[in-house]
């Protein structure tokens, strides 16, 4: 083919640096399928060096190729006053997103005329080779389609019955900041520890560092780029957990680099981003009691940078106050990866000295260390470099790497040896923004994922256990071997809601906590006595009312035989470990079932719960016992006392349980509690205690189990209130008052009235549950959204000033 001497090139175009089925490329090529305009060119030349061979063998002598992330790190194409400038413009916090989109498109400028630049010679995609090694791993899946999460932490929990779990908190879900923790049982039995539901606010790109019989250390995180947090928490480990705030950061961080220094209860902090424009070159150790120690640095100055990888050396020995490791990678403050490797020498004391060098050019030769946003973990002999992006394309979330001291003492070198080609033929995880915890030599991988901008967003649903097969590897002289992991069974997942509760548990001494106070029983006679008990508006048990004949009729087979064996309905059917039901977590499964089968089990005490639906309408209508179940209503009615409740009714439910505890939520509107059959325990709080329980922003259910923590100092603060009810009782409940209940009997049947007694202030639209929070609220809240955001820009120390200053101009207004 002739080619003009003038010929000249400028493209742009798709790379696929690990393959199709890389999970970046594979949401790409989707997404241009999709558009009908599928990608051709990109798998006949997937490589840089491919694309610079399809033009030199055109007769073009002069290529110049970058992919983007290359050119965005050139001086050639922007100054670091132009990429720290774009900061300015709107805070930014998706790096790894970013460098995957960088990897996967080029820019090429080919001239068909020499102009003294050469053909740039470009491997394809360079495998590092393993010597000295009989490295292997095995590698296996666990899904859980359903869980979303990325950029959390995980921590190993023990129950009371020493058996493991992981247990992967907050983070980035499908939805937002998640409130949560998702368990995962590691050695077969799934009991877990309590887990406590209250503690830190949600959060991202937060860390959790193990500090042994001190507890896990959670340090910093971020709500928005701009919105750095600087609180810290400790996790105080045994049968059931209890977050404590602690000591705060001196300065906001979050993407830190944080590691429990060996042999101490102690940890070392390092690095990380302050605000959208602010990064940090501090180091700091934690102390539990004495706080953040600022450590003085000596040596060679490293640049600020976040998302680097920072260890310890597993094999110096020098003692307990002395301690060496390595910092390398991470992004500086011109949004550039850094690829220097520094090795520091920590001298523990009042006032930490750390000691920084910066290590030898040809150390890492490949650019393995040179990552972002990699997670990193310790066996038993080296240290595991897990997922991240970086300086190699090869480092694109499916890179492990082990680093290993080559002398035990004083060790200066060390063996890199890269394990992803190892690992080609298993499922490797993407490892981007997914947790990483290390047990008995194994790797544990929870979570990840990568918005691949406008292509899509793949997630990594899937738990997989990493296990090394070297004998290299395996231990080091001496050490214990302890029992090993054969799976990993998700468990569930744990609402964590960030309220006072988790601070007063630090402050207060709950160690006494009265118990329950009685819920008052009472006869009512006149229509004025009720009318006296809604004023007061707190609960009663209203005993002796003319309820008519179904106390005595309303016998199972009595019941079934009225209502129909076969007659369908929707009922919560629950597993049989599941105590209490979680509204929350979903620890329960919907299920359409017949009537008859469904009081078998209740009557047999199984875990399931009818709250009756409209049997017309039950997505428009509220319940109704005389449209929905007629032949049961015959025998029921309101005594002539509560006339109020028939005159401004909204709703009569049919409830069956079997033993299965309600979870704990609060009710907008009044209502009537009717015991027919069977006996139930009610525990009741006041409205006051609401921020002590776990409900959280726009929720009118919460994850706090009251029976479980009832006699817990967590529930200090709270004024709890006892029902127990008999047949025949009925329970007067306030709106608003959360409150939970637990079976005494196997079977329990009741019919549930709510009745408005508000004269205005009810949400608009459909409400067939008549759960919804008053239109004040609902709209109240939005307008917090609204002002949340104009303060996210805000420093920390000027946000709390002048939101306390608003919250104290609301007050005065209400």
């Amino acid at each position: 083919m002739l080619i003009s001497r003038k010929a000249e090139f400028c493209l742009l175009e798709q790379l696929l640096p690990q393959g199709p089925d890389h999970p970046f490329a594979s949401t790409m090529l989707d997404h241009f399928h999709k558009l009908n305009t599928p990608l051709r060119s990109v798998l006949q030349y997937p490589l840089l060096s491919d694309q610079v061979k399809r033009f030199s063998v055109r007769g073009f002598p002069s290529a110049r190729i970058w992919d983007l992330w290359e050119a965005w790190s050139s001086d050639e194409f922007l100054s670091n006053s132009e990429r720290l400038s774009l900061d300015v413009i709107e805070p930014f916090d998706e790096w790894e997103e970013f460098i995957l989109f960088g990897r996967h498109y080029f820019i090429l400028h080919a001239l068909s005329c020499n102009n003294d630049a050469p053909v740039l010679p470009r491997s394809s995609n360079i495998l590092f080779t393993k010597q000295n090694t009989e490295a292997d791993i095995s590698v296996t899946k666990y899904d859980v389609p359903i869980l979303k999460r990325r950029f959390g932490d995980a921590s190993i929990l023990t129950s009371s019955t020493g058996c493991r779990y992981a247990v992967s908190f907050m983070g980035l879900g499908a939805g937002g900041r998640e409130e949560s923790c998702d368990v995962y049982a590691l050695d077969g039995e799934k009991e877990p520890p309590i887990l406590p539901s209250t503690g830190p606010a949600s959060r991202m790109c937060h860390t959790l560092t193990d500090l042994g019989e001190y507890g896990v250390l959670l340090t910093g995180g971020r709500c928005s780029p701009a919105n750095a947090l600087s609180d810290c928490w400790l996790l105080e480990k045994g049968s059931a957990c209890t977050w404590k705030q602690t000591h705060r950061l001196p300065i906001p961080l979050y993407r830190h680099s944080a590691i429990r220094i060996r042999n101490t209860n102690l940890a070392l902090v390092a690095g990380g981003k302050s605000g959208a424009t602010t990064q940090s070159g501090d180091f700091y150790v934690f102390h539990a009691l004495k706080g953040w120690l600022k450590c003085n640095v000596e040596g060679d100055d490293p640049p600020a940078v976040f998302g680097a990888a920072l260890f310890e050396n597993p094999a110096a020995n020098n003692g307990n106050s002395v301690h060496t490791g390595l910092l390398t990678g991470g992004i500086g403050l011109h949004g550039k990866l850094n690829t220097i490797i520094y090795r520091w020498h920590l001298v523990l004391s009042d006032s930490p000295i750390m000691q920084i060098m910066q290590c030898e050019s040809g150390m890492d030769p490949f650019g393995l260390l040179s990552t972002f946003g990699a997670r990193i973990v310790n066996t038993t002999s080296h240290t595991m470099i897990c997922g991240g992006v970086g300086g190699s394309a090869e480092s694109l979330g499916r890179s492990i790497v082990a680093l290993r001291p080559l002398r035990m003492t004083s060790p200066t070198r060390y063996s890199i040896e890269a394990l992803t080609a190892s690992v080609r033929k298993c499922v490797v995880p993407f490892m981007i923004g997914s947790s990483t915890l290390s047990l008995d030599d194994a790797l544990i991988v929870l979570g990840g994922g990568a918005t691949c901008f406008s292509m899509g967003t793949f997630w990594e649903t899937g738990s997989y256990l990493i296990k090394i097969l070297d004998k290299n590897m395996r231990q080091v002289e001496g050490a214990l071997v302890k029992r090993a992991i054969d799976r990993i069974e998700f468990v569930g997942s744990r609402r964590v809601v960030g309220t006072s509760l988790g601070r007063a548990a630090h402050f207060e001494d709950n160690s006494m906590h009265p118990g329950p106070s009685k819920v008052s029983r009472i006869s009512i006679t006149t229509t004025a006595q009720f009318d006296n008990v809604l004023k007061q508006g707190v609960p009663v048990i209203i005993e002796g009312a003319e309820i008519g004949s179904c106390v005595q009729s309303w016998t199972p087979s009595c019941v079934v035989e009225r209502v129909g064996f076969d007659t369908k309905v929707t009922i919560h059917d629950c597993l049989d470990n599941t105590e209490t039901m979680d509204f929350i977590s979903k620890n329960f499964r919907y299920a359409t079932e017949r009537f008859g089968v469904v009081l078998e089990r209740a009557a047999a005490g199984e875990k399931v719960y009818l709250r009756a639906l409209s049997r017309d309408q039950p997505t428009h209508q509220p319940a109704n016992i005389e449209q929905d179940f007629p032949e049961l209503a015959m025998d029921f009615c309101l005594p002539e006392t509560l006339s109020y409740v028939r005159d401004h009714l909204f709703s009569s439910v049919l409830r069956v349980s079997g033993r299965v505890n309600m979870w704990l939520h609060y009710d907008v509107m009044a209502n009537l509690y009717v015991q027919i059959s069977g006996r139930k325990r009610m525990i009741l709080f006041p409205p006051e205690d609401v921020n002590r329980l776990a409900f959280a922003p726009g929720a009118s259910s919460s994850s706090f189990d009251v029976f479980s923590e009832l006699k817990l100092p967590r529930t200090g603060g709270t004024h709890p209130h006892e029902a127990i009810l008999e047949p025949g009782d009925i329970l007067y409940l306030p709106p608003f008052w959360p409150h939970t209940a637990t079976p005494l009997t196997d079977l329990g049947i009741a019919v549930n009235a709510f009745f408005r007694n508000l004269h205005s202030g009810y949400a608009e639209g459909r409400d067939i549950y008549g759960n919804r929070d008053i239109a004040a609220y609902e709209k109240g809240r939005r307008d917090v959204a609204r002002i949340g955001k104009y303060f996210q820009a805000v420093p920390p120390d000027a946000r709390r000033f002048y939101l306390k200053r608003l919250a104290e101009e609301l007050d005065l207004t209400t």
